[in-house]
Protein backbone atom coordinates (compact mmCIF):
# COMPACT_ATOMS: atom_id res chain seq x y z
CA UNK A 1 0.00 0.00 0.00
CA UNK A 2 0.91 3.61 -0.33
CA UNK A 3 2.88 5.26 2.54
CA UNK A 4 0.31 8.81 3.61
CA UNK A 5 1.87 9.71 6.15
CA UNK A 6 3.32 12.86 4.69
CA UNK A 7 1.22 14.59 1.90
CA UNK A 8 1.91 18.01 0.67
CA UNK A 9 -0.32 20.61 0.27
CA UNK A 10 -1.83 19.60 4.01
CA UNK A 11 -4.21 17.05 1.64
CA UNK A 12 -5.81 14.61 4.27
CA UNK A 13 -7.13 11.16 4.33
CA UNK A 14 -9.83 10.79 1.31
CA UNK A 15 -12.70 8.41 0.99
CA UNK A 16 -12.49 7.60 -2.62
CA UNK A 17 -15.75 7.87 -4.72
CA UNK A 18 -15.80 7.59 -8.71
CA UNK A 19 -16.55 11.29 -8.80
CA UNK A 20 -13.52 12.65 -7.37
CA UNK A 21 -11.69 9.63 -8.77
CA UNK A 22 -12.97 10.87 -12.40
CA UNK A 23 -11.92 14.61 -11.45
CA UNK A 24 -8.35 14.06 -10.39
CA UNK A 25 -8.09 11.78 -13.76
CA UNK A 26 -9.27 14.33 -15.67
CA UNK A 27 -7.99 18.03 -13.90
CA UNK A 28 -5.50 17.40 -11.24
CA UNK A 29 -5.52 21.36 -9.87
CA UNK A 30 -9.81 21.12 -10.40
CA UNK A 31 -9.53 17.96 -7.70
CA UNK A 32 -7.05 19.78 -5.23
CA UNK A 33 -9.20 22.90 -5.50
CA UNK A 34 -12.52 20.61 -4.32
CA UNK A 35 -11.05 18.41 -2.10
CA UNK A 36 -7.57 19.23 -0.14
CA UNK A 37 -7.76 22.98 -0.55
CA UNK A 38 -11.82 22.73 -0.06
CA UNK A 39 -12.14 25.97 -2.01
CA UNK A 40 -15.93 26.31 -2.40
CA UNK A 41 -17.04 25.55 -5.82
CA UNK A 42 -18.53 28.85 -7.69
CA UNK A 43 -21.67 27.91 -9.77
CA UNK A 44 -21.94 26.89 -13.22
CA UNK A 45 -25.27 26.74 -15.29
CA UNK A 46 -24.88 23.56 -16.72
CA UNK A 47 -23.87 22.04 -13.49
CA UNK A 48 -27.00 23.20 -11.55
CA UNK A 49 -28.96 22.21 -14.92
CA UNK A 50 -27.64 18.75 -14.14
CA UNK A 51 -28.64 18.64 -10.03
CA UNK A 52 -32.13 20.12 -10.97
CA UNK A 53 -32.78 17.33 -13.68
CA UNK A 54 -31.44 14.97 -11.09
CA UNK A 55 -33.74 15.90 -8.25
CA UNK A 56 -36.71 16.50 -10.69
CA UNK A 57 -35.99 12.13 -12.10
CA UNK A 58 -35.37 10.77 -8.33
CA UNK A 59 -38.98 12.74 -7.60
CA UNK A 60 -40.79 11.56 -10.63
CA UNK A 61 -39.34 7.83 -10.20
CA UNK A 62 -40.53 7.59 -6.31
CA UNK A 63 -44.16 9.31 -7.99
CA UNK A 64 -44.28 6.42 -10.19
CA UNK A 65 -43.52 3.94 -7.50
CA UNK A 66 -45.94 5.43 -5.19
CA UNK A 67 -48.66 5.20 -7.93
CA UNK A 68 -49.05 8.93 -7.45
CA UNK A 69 -50.08 11.37 -10.40
CA UNK A 70 -46.69 12.55 -12.64
CA UNK A 71 -47.29 15.80 -12.76
CA UNK A 72 -43.96 16.85 -14.24
CA UNK A 73 -44.52 20.68 -14.04
CA UNK A 74 -45.28 20.41 -10.33
CA UNK A 75 -42.17 18.24 -10.05
CA UNK A 76 -40.21 21.10 -12.09
CA UNK A 77 -41.48 24.34 -9.71
CA UNK A 78 -40.67 21.94 -7.02
CA UNK A 79 -36.88 21.30 -8.36
CA UNK A 80 -36.18 24.32 -9.57
CA UNK A 81 -37.50 27.28 -6.60
CA UNK A 82 -39.20 29.62 -9.20
CA UNK A 83 -36.20 30.37 -11.39
CA UNK A 84 -37.89 30.43 -15.27
CA UNK A 85 -35.17 29.66 -17.01
CA UNK A 86 -34.19 26.19 -14.65
CA UNK A 87 -37.91 25.40 -14.80
CA UNK A 88 -37.97 25.15 -18.74
CA UNK A 89 -34.92 23.16 -18.77
CA UNK A 90 -35.88 20.68 -16.30
CA UNK A 91 -39.55 20.52 -17.78
CA UNK A 92 -37.50 19.28 -21.06
CA UNK A 93 -36.15 16.07 -19.20
CA UNK A 94 -39.33 15.46 -17.53
CA UNK A 95 -41.76 15.49 -20.42
CA UNK A 96 -39.42 13.21 -22.29
CA UNK A 97 -38.83 11.37 -19.06
CA UNK A 98 -42.73 10.54 -18.70
CA UNK A 99 -43.30 9.61 -22.17
CA UNK A 100 -40.41 7.13 -22.15
CA UNK A 101 -41.93 5.82 -18.89
CA UNK A 102 -45.08 4.85 -21.01
CA UNK A 103 -43.32 3.09 -24.23
CA UNK A 104 -42.09 -0.35 -24.79
CA UNK A 105 -39.84 -0.99 -22.84
CA UNK A 106 -40.60 1.66 -20.44
CA UNK A 107 -37.81 4.10 -18.90
CA UNK A 108 -37.80 1.68 -15.29
CA UNK A 109 -40.51 -0.83 -13.97
CA UNK A 110 -41.58 0.95 -10.81
CA UNK A 111 -42.28 -2.58 -8.94
CA UNK A 112 -38.23 -3.67 -9.55
CA UNK A 113 -36.93 -0.69 -8.22
CA UNK A 114 -34.53 -1.23 -5.09
CA UNK A 115 -32.78 2.41 -4.83
CA UNK A 116 -33.31 5.94 -6.18
CA UNK A 117 -29.87 8.59 -5.64
CA UNK A 118 -28.36 6.32 -3.04
CA UNK A 119 -25.04 6.46 -2.38
CA UNK A 120 -23.50 2.94 -1.58
CA UNK A 121 -19.98 2.30 0.37
CA UNK A 122 -17.32 -0.60 0.44
CA UNK A 123 -14.07 -1.39 1.84
CA UNK A 124 -10.70 -1.87 0.06
CA UNK A 125 -8.22 -2.48 2.15
CA UNK A 126 -7.45 0.75 3.95
CA UNK A 127 -9.45 2.78 1.64
CA UNK A 128 -12.94 3.72 1.51
CA UNK A 129 -14.86 3.65 -1.99
CA UNK A 130 -18.44 4.95 -2.38
CA UNK A 131 -20.64 5.61 -5.33
CA UNK A 132 -23.98 6.48 -6.13
CA UNK A 133 -26.08 5.29 -8.71
CA UNK A 134 -29.34 7.08 -9.96
CA UNK A 135 -31.28 3.66 -10.04
CA UNK A 136 -31.15 0.54 -9.19
CA UNK A 137 -33.56 -2.04 -10.00
CA UNK A 138 -34.01 -5.75 -8.90
CA UNK A 139 -35.37 -8.41 -11.12
CA UNK A 140 -34.35 -12.16 -9.45
CA UNK A 141 -30.85 -12.44 -9.91
CA UNK A 142 -30.14 -9.56 -12.46
CA UNK A 143 -29.83 -6.15 -11.17
CA UNK A 144 -29.97 -2.93 -13.67
CA UNK A 145 -28.22 -0.04 -12.69
CA UNK A 146 -29.01 3.30 -14.61
CA UNK A 147 -27.27 6.54 -14.51
CA UNK A 148 -28.98 9.62 -15.70
CA UNK A 149 -26.57 11.97 -17.97
CA UNK A 150 -28.44 15.11 -17.63
CA UNK A 151 -25.75 17.60 -20.20
CA UNK A 152 -23.59 15.40 -22.26
CA UNK A 153 -24.45 14.21 -26.12
CA UNK A 154 -24.88 11.09 -26.66
CA UNK A 155 -21.48 8.96 -26.69
CA UNK A 156 -20.67 5.87 -28.66
CA UNK A 157 -20.60 2.45 -27.62
CA UNK A 158 -16.79 2.36 -27.40
CA UNK A 159 -16.78 5.20 -25.26
CA UNK A 160 -19.47 4.40 -23.34
CA UNK A 161 -18.08 0.13 -22.63
CA UNK A 162 -14.61 2.09 -21.82
CA UNK A 163 -15.78 4.35 -18.70
CA UNK A 164 -15.76 2.65 -15.62
CA UNK A 165 -18.61 4.23 -13.59
CA UNK A 166 -21.11 1.93 -14.30
CA UNK A 167 -19.34 -1.56 -13.60
CA UNK A 168 -17.76 0.42 -10.06
CA UNK A 169 -21.16 0.99 -9.18
CA UNK A 170 -21.98 -3.08 -10.10
CA UNK A 171 -19.18 -3.87 -7.83
CA UNK A 172 -20.95 -1.34 -4.97
CA UNK A 173 -23.77 -3.39 -5.30
CA UNK A 174 -22.25 -6.80 -4.99
CA UNK A 175 -20.69 -5.81 -2.42
CA UNK A 176 -24.06 -4.51 -0.62
CA UNK A 177 -26.06 -7.82 -1.75
CA UNK A 178 -23.26 -10.61 -1.52
CA UNK A 179 -24.51 -12.94 -3.64
CA UNK A 180 -27.60 -11.67 -4.37
CA UNK A 181 -27.00 -10.57 -8.16
CA UNK A 182 -25.39 -12.52 -10.57
CA UNK A 183 -25.76 -10.40 -13.74
CA UNK A 184 -26.02 -6.70 -13.90
CA UNK A 185 -27.10 -4.64 -16.78
CA UNK A 186 -25.65 -1.24 -16.96
CA UNK A 187 -27.51 1.52 -18.53
CA UNK A 188 -26.73 5.07 -19.25
CA UNK A 189 -29.40 7.27 -20.40
CA UNK A 190 -28.75 10.60 -22.22
CA UNK A 191 -31.65 12.27 -20.74
CA UNK A 192 -31.72 14.80 -22.90
CA UNK A 193 -32.23 12.53 -26.09
CA UNK A 194 -35.01 10.67 -26.74
CA UNK A 195 -34.29 7.07 -26.48
CA UNK A 196 -30.54 7.41 -26.29
CA UNK A 197 -28.97 4.55 -24.29
CA UNK A 198 -26.09 2.59 -24.41
CA UNK A 199 -26.31 -0.78 -22.35
CA UNK A 200 -23.55 -2.73 -21.47
CA UNK A 201 -24.07 -6.38 -19.28
CA UNK A 202 -21.49 -7.87 -16.49
CA UNK A 203 -21.26 -11.36 -15.05
CA UNK A 204 -20.15 -11.27 -11.40
CA UNK A 205 -17.39 -12.96 -12.20
CA UNK A 206 -15.98 -10.47 -14.38
CA UNK A 207 -16.32 -7.62 -10.89
CA UNK A 208 -13.04 -9.47 -9.69
CA UNK A 209 -11.12 -7.66 -12.75
CA UNK A 210 -13.72 -4.37 -11.87
CA UNK A 211 -11.85 -4.36 -8.18
CA UNK A 212 -8.19 -4.35 -9.73
CA UNK A 213 -8.45 -1.84 -11.69
CA UNK A 214 -10.23 0.37 -8.64
CA UNK A 215 -7.43 -0.71 -6.63
CA UNK A 216 -5.04 -0.16 -9.26
CA UNK A 217 -6.19 3.75 -9.76
CA UNK A 218 -6.59 4.58 -6.52
CA UNK A 219 -3.15 3.65 -5.50
CA UNK A 220 -2.32 6.11 -8.27
CA UNK A 221 -4.59 8.47 -7.09
CA UNK A 222 -2.76 7.91 -3.04
CA UNK A 223 0.67 8.80 -4.79
CA UNK A 224 -0.37 11.92 -6.43
CA UNK A 225 -2.24 12.87 -2.77
CA UNK A 226 1.31 11.94 -0.99
CA UNK A 227 3.42 13.95 -3.71
CA UNK A 228 0.92 16.81 -4.22
CA UNK A 229 1.00 16.50 -8.25
CA UNK A 230 -2.19 18.56 -8.63
CA UNK A 231 -1.41 20.01 -12.22
CA UNK A 232 -3.96 21.49 -14.26
CA UNK A 233 -5.06 19.62 -17.62
CA UNK A 234 -7.47 21.36 -19.82
CA UNK A 235 -9.69 19.21 -22.13
CA UNK A 236 -13.37 19.18 -23.24
CA UNK A 237 -14.27 18.95 -19.12
CA UNK A 238 -13.28 22.31 -19.08
CA UNK A 239 -16.70 23.86 -20.24
CA UNK A 240 -18.63 22.49 -17.12
CA UNK A 241 -15.89 23.58 -14.88
CA UNK A 242 -16.99 26.70 -12.55
CA UNK A 243 -13.55 27.57 -11.93
CA UNK A 244 -12.13 28.70 -15.03
CA UNK A 245 -11.72 32.41 -13.58
CA UNK A 246 -8.90 30.90 -11.25
CA UNK A 247 -7.43 28.10 -13.62
CA UNK A 248 -3.58 28.53 -13.46
CA UNK A 249 -3.67 28.00 -17.35
CA UNK A 250 -5.66 30.88 -17.74
CA UNK A 251 -3.92 33.03 -15.54
CA UNK A 252 -0.69 32.41 -16.84
CA UNK A 253 -2.72 33.28 -20.17
CA UNK A 254 -3.47 36.68 -19.04
CA UNK A 255 -0.24 37.69 -16.83
CA UNK A 256 2.12 36.38 -19.59
CA UNK A 257 0.89 35.86 -23.08
CA UNK A 258 1.24 32.29 -24.89
CA UNK A 259 4.42 30.83 -25.78
CA UNK A 260 4.35 30.97 -29.71
CA UNK A 261 7.70 29.01 -30.11
CA UNK A 262 5.96 25.37 -30.87
CA UNK A 263 9.25 23.14 -31.54
CA UNK A 264 7.60 19.79 -30.39
CA UNK A 265 4.48 18.17 -29.40
CA UNK A 266 4.96 18.49 -25.77
CA UNK A 267 4.86 22.68 -26.65
CA UNK A 268 1.76 22.12 -28.95
CA UNK A 269 -0.13 19.88 -26.51
CA UNK A 270 0.77 22.53 -23.77
CA UNK A 271 -0.31 25.76 -26.19
CA UNK A 272 -3.72 23.50 -27.39
CA UNK A 273 -4.67 22.90 -23.21
CA UNK A 274 -4.05 26.90 -22.82
CA UNK A 275 -6.39 27.40 -25.56
CA UNK A 276 -9.42 25.26 -24.59
CA UNK A 277 -9.01 26.55 -20.78
CA UNK A 278 -9.42 30.23 -22.81
CA UNK A 279 -11.84 28.66 -24.50
CA UNK A 280 -14.26 27.67 -21.86
CA UNK A 281 -13.81 31.05 -19.74
CA UNK A 282 -14.52 33.14 -22.73
CA UNK A 283 -17.81 31.00 -22.82
CA UNK A 284 -18.46 31.53 -19.03
CA UNK A 285 -17.66 35.13 -19.40
CA UNK A 286 -20.16 35.30 -22.39
CA UNK A 287 -22.59 33.56 -20.19
CA UNK A 288 -22.69 36.91 -17.77
CA UNK A 289 -23.08 39.11 -20.74
CA UNK A 290 -26.51 37.46 -22.08
CA UNK A 291 -27.36 37.29 -18.50
CA UNK A 292 -27.20 41.11 -18.06
CA UNK A 293 -27.67 41.85 -21.16
CA UNK A 294 -30.64 39.61 -21.67
CA UNK A 295 -32.85 40.98 -18.68
CA UNK A 296 -33.80 44.55 -18.02
CA UNK A 297 -30.98 46.27 -20.34
CA UNK A 298 -32.43 48.99 -22.17
CA UNK A 299 -31.19 48.01 -25.80
CA UNK A 300 -29.70 44.20 -24.77
CA UNK A 301 -26.05 45.58 -26.50
CA UNK A 302 -23.18 47.37 -26.12
CA UNK A 303 -21.39 49.34 -27.90
CA UNK A 304 -17.65 48.22 -29.05
CA UNK A 305 -14.99 49.68 -31.79
CA UNK A 306 -16.84 49.08 -34.85
CA UNK A 307 -19.96 47.83 -34.12
CA UNK A 308 -21.71 46.31 -30.98
CA UNK A 309 -21.96 43.12 -28.75
CA UNK A 310 -25.18 41.47 -27.46
CA UNK A 311 -28.56 40.55 -29.03
CA UNK A 312 -30.31 40.76 -31.99
CA UNK A 313 -31.67 38.98 -34.95
CA UNK A 314 -30.04 35.65 -36.22
CA UNK A 315 -31.07 33.37 -38.92
CA UNK A 316 -30.70 29.78 -38.79
CA UNK A 317 -31.69 26.09 -40.66
CA UNK A 318 -32.32 23.16 -39.49
CA UNK A 319 -33.53 19.61 -40.78
CA UNK A 320 -34.96 16.49 -39.20
CA UNK A 321 -32.71 13.29 -39.83
CA UNK A 322 -35.55 11.06 -40.70
CA UNK A 323 -36.71 13.45 -43.44
CA UNK A 324 -33.11 14.10 -44.60
CA UNK A 325 -32.58 10.03 -44.76
CA UNK A 326 -36.47 10.14 -46.45
CA UNK A 327 -35.14 12.38 -49.75
CA UNK A 328 -32.02 10.42 -50.39
CA UNK A 329 -33.47 6.95 -49.93
CA UNK A 330 -36.53 8.29 -52.12
CA UNK A 331 -33.89 9.20 -55.12
CA UNK A 332 -31.71 5.97 -54.29
CA UNK A 333 -28.54 7.75 -53.46
CA UNK A 334 -26.05 7.32 -50.90
CA UNK A 335 -26.21 9.09 -47.07
CA UNK A 336 -23.22 11.01 -46.64
CA UNK A 337 -22.88 10.13 -42.67
CA UNK A 338 -21.90 13.71 -41.97
CA UNK A 339 -25.04 14.93 -42.58
CA UNK A 340 -26.69 12.69 -40.49
CA UNK A 341 -25.26 14.63 -37.67
CA UNK A 342 -28.21 17.58 -38.65
CA UNK A 343 -25.01 19.87 -39.73
CA UNK A 344 -27.20 21.85 -42.26
CA UNK A 345 -23.63 23.98 -43.74
CA UNK A 346 -21.97 19.91 -44.48
CA UNK A 347 -25.93 19.10 -45.96
CA UNK A 348 -25.52 22.07 -48.64
CA UNK A 349 -22.08 21.05 -49.48
CA UNK A 350 -23.52 17.45 -49.96
CA UNK A 351 -26.10 18.43 -52.01
CA UNK A 352 -24.20 20.65 -54.29
CA UNK A 353 -22.61 17.09 -55.60
CA UNK A 354 -26.37 16.01 -56.16
CA UNK A 355 -29.02 15.74 -58.71
CA UNK A 356 -31.13 19.19 -59.00
CA UNK A 357 -34.22 16.74 -58.44
CA UNK A 358 -32.29 15.65 -55.17
CA UNK A 359 -31.91 19.80 -53.96
CA UNK A 360 -34.88 20.64 -54.73
CA UNK A 361 -36.48 18.09 -52.32
CA UNK A 362 -33.88 18.46 -49.16
CA UNK A 363 -34.98 22.36 -49.35
CA UNK A 364 -38.61 21.30 -48.76
CA UNK A 365 -37.43 20.05 -45.42
CA UNK A 366 -34.89 22.29 -44.29
CA UNK A 367 -36.59 24.73 -41.69
CA UNK A 368 -35.84 28.31 -41.69
CA UNK A 369 -36.36 30.21 -38.11
CA UNK A 370 -34.80 33.37 -36.29
CA UNK A 371 -33.83 33.23 -32.92
CA UNK A 372 -32.40 36.10 -30.71
CA UNK A 373 -28.25 35.46 -30.53
CA UNK A 374 -25.81 37.47 -28.49
CA UNK A 375 -22.74 38.18 -30.00
CA UNK A 376 -20.64 40.73 -31.68
CA UNK A 377 -22.18 42.76 -34.90
CA UNK A 378 -20.29 45.17 -37.19
CA UNK A 379 -21.48 48.42 -37.56
CA UNK A 380 -25.65 47.48 -36.20
CA UNK A 381 -26.97 50.53 -36.01
CA UNK A 382 -25.86 51.09 -32.45
CA UNK A 383 -23.91 54.35 -33.57
CA UNK A 384 -27.37 55.28 -34.39
CA UNK A 385 -28.57 55.38 -30.91
CA UNK A 386 -28.21 58.31 -28.02
CA UNK A 387 -25.13 57.57 -25.94
CA UNK A 388 -24.72 58.59 -22.73
CA UNK A 389 -21.33 60.07 -22.79
CA UNK A 390 -19.24 59.61 -19.68
CA UNK A 391 -18.46 62.53 -17.24
CA UNK A 392 -15.53 64.49 -18.17
CA UNK A 393 -12.89 66.66 -15.96
CA UNK A 394 -10.38 69.52 -16.37
CA UNK A 395 -10.89 73.49 -17.88
CA UNK A 396 -9.48 75.98 -19.82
Amino acid sequence: MVDVSARRDGAAAVNWSGSKLALLRLCGWAFAEDHVRNVPRPPHPALAGGSNAHAGLARLVQLAIDDEPLDVRAIAREVTAGNAAEFADVLGVLTLAQEELAGDPPLFEPRDVIYIETRLAMQLGPYTFDGQADLVEARGKTATVSDWKTHWRPESQDAFEADVQLPRYALLLDANHPGRFERFVLRKRFVRYRGAVRELVLERHQLELVKWDLVQEIEDAERRMAAGAFEATPGDWCTICSRTDACPRVREFLEHGLDLTLDDDVAARRAAETVRAIDAHSARLKARLKVYLGSDHPTGRVRLAGGSFGFGPARHKRASVSDVVEVFEAHDRPVNQRVLRVDVDELRRSLEREPGAVRRAMQAVVEEYETADCRYRRGDGLEDEEVQEEPTTGGT
